[in-house]
């Protein structure tokens, strides 16, 4: 596995899943398999 993607939610709710995802070095990037982007659900995304 060399990269580790997730999908997860916008707004403040999400807000602190976030800033642990990215304090695990995860950043925000493109939509993968199926989904679609909207203004709800961010993608980021971790080289390995």
């Amino acid at each position: 596995m060399r990269l580790l993607s997730l999908e997860t939610g916008s707004g403040p709710a999400f807000d602190p899943a976030q800033a642990l995802y990215r304090s695990y070095g995860f950043s925000d990037g493109e939509a993968f398999t199926d989904y679609q982007r909207s203004k709800f659900n961010p993608f980021m995304h971790l080289d390995l």
